[in-house]
């Protein structure tokens, strides 16, 4: 009716899930906790990282997951202009590379 070809929701430390026009479902990895200070700028961070991901060749599990910890780790600052910035710890969340499963940001 609206003619989409997908939405994209996000669960917080839970991760992200895209159901795609036709039933296709594809569901990223929990991103992990983080203490929140402001959410202001995560849903920004959380495209900006997924499409980053995808125009660097990311499968779309891999890129939901990188653009989760990106959004969480917003969070963790007061004010969006207040980001994270490259170099900073997790360095893994800028890596052109997936964030292995074993990574956790508490």
């Amino acid at each position: 009716e609206y003619g989409l070809s997908g939405v994209i929701l996000t669960h917080g430390a839970a991760g992200a899930e895209v159901f795609i026009a036709g039933g296709s479902h594809v569901r990223g990895k929990p991103a992990g906790n983080v203490t929140v200070v402001d959410t202001v700028g995560a849903g920004d961070a959380f495209v900006g990282v997924l499409s980053a991901s995808l125009d660097l060749g990311m499968d779309l599990p891999a890129g939901l997951h990188r653009a989760s910890v990106a959004a969480g780790l917003t969070c963790t600052r007061a004010s969006a202009m207040d980001r994270p910035r490259v170099g900073e710890n997790p360095p893994l969340v800028i890596s052109p590379s997936p964030i292995p499963s074993t990574t956790t940001f508490m």
